[in-house]
């Protein structure tokens, strides 16, 4: 596998450019062999410098009553029917489950284990997992998260100390089996979820909880390819993003869609001293020619002297894109970085 190409930034630091792509893996995403075979196949044919397991954006609460369906969403993703929170009486029953990993988490964590095992070459392998905030919004949906915010928040605050407490042992079960690399994703941080003034009304500490949690563990031994690559990308989900309380640590990088609803590179550079991860938009992608690729990524990276940029699209690869035109991408984009050696 090619190593990820690098330049020199104008201060003379040596800056490495990697491409990254993931996809959903629907169905085949409910048992490890099945999970571990597709994504392999996936990385078989599209030789990006990132392995990332994508399980069911359900998994940690599929057993917890947040039971979603493959409806043929052009994403990958399952679809919430009908949210398992309809009132006080489900957010206790949350706040009152024993602090354990469920069948389908350990499923996962086995296919993370496979994975690393039988992955061809040494590519870091990222697994998925979401905060704590952003499972109580699966299992309860938008609006009955704010109104339990508002009406019950001691009960929110449980339910919240709950699922913490069962995802850093989800965190430390990855962990025990060689997970280094981690793909934290929160849906909540977006206005249309939870507006930024009921996130700061609700003075929640699972976000710093889980995320320094995460951050703890990027002194262990690393090999020197690996330790190229952040300890944890931070995918902030949907638009009118914020950014309230994010640990500013080197091993963290942000993960955002540029949406002209989002805050623009140069902004979130001006006030955060956390790298960024560029998610190009697809028509970027889909362009033919590095020189018309390098003209049009050329306005944000001109924001960007962080020791390494990722590349990725907004958000998971659509089902649609078979995977010979990602590996297409990969292509185009060493073309690319090969241009400043």
């Amino acid at each position: 596998m090619n190593k990820p190409e690098s330049k020199q930034c104008s201060d003379s630091v040596k800056q490495s450019l990697i491409a990254a792509f993931w996809k959903h893996h629907p169905v085949a995403d409910q048992t490890a062999e099945e999970l571990c075979a597709e994504t392999l196949t996936f990385y078989d044919e599209v030789q990006s410098d990132v392995i990332k397991l994508t399980p069911a954006g359900n998994y940690q609460v599929a057993k917890r009553g947040g039971i979603a369906h493959w409806s043929g969403d052009a994403m990958g993703r399952r679809t919430f029917s009908e949210r398992y929170v309809q009132s006080e009486h489900e957010w206790q029953a949350i706040a009152d489950l024993p602090v354990s990993l469920t069948s389908i988490e350990t499923e996962i964590v086995h296919a993370a284990e496979l994975l690393l095992d039988r992955r061809r070459c040494n590519r870091p392998v990222y697994v998925t997992v979401f905060s704590p905030l952003t499972q109580a919004f699966m299992l309860a949906g938008e609006l009955e998260l704010q109104r339990c915010l508002q009406q019950h928040p001691p009960l929110l605050r449980a339910v919240l100390d709950k699922l913490t407490r069962t995802t850093l042992l989800l965190l430390q079960a990855y962990r025990d089996i060689g997970v280094t690399h981690f793909y934290i994703a929160m849906q909540h941080r977006s206005h249309a979820i939870l507006p930024q003034a009921m996130y700061k009304d609700l003075n929640d500490s699972s976000d710093v909880c889980f995320l320094n949690a995460v951050l703890s563990g990027h002194g262990q031994t690393r090999s020197q390819q690996s330790a190229l690559f952040p300890t944890a990308i931070l995918h902030l989900h949907g638009s009118e993003v914020y950014f309230d309380t994010l640990p500013a640590h080197p091993e963290l990088a942000v993960h955002y869609e540029l949406t002209p609803e989002n805050p623009k590179p140069h902004s979130f550079v001006e006030q955060h001293n956390n790298s960024l991860v560029l998610g190009i938009p697809l028509d970027v992608w889909q362009t033919s020619s590095p020189a018309v690729f390098a003209e049009q990524v050329k306005p944000i990276r001109a924001v960007l002297e962080q020791p390494s940029i990722l590349f990725t699209t907004p958000c998971v690869v659509p089902q649609a894109v078979p995977n010979t035109e990602v590996a297409r991408w990969v292509r185009l984009f060493r073309q690319y970085a090969n241009s400043f050696q």
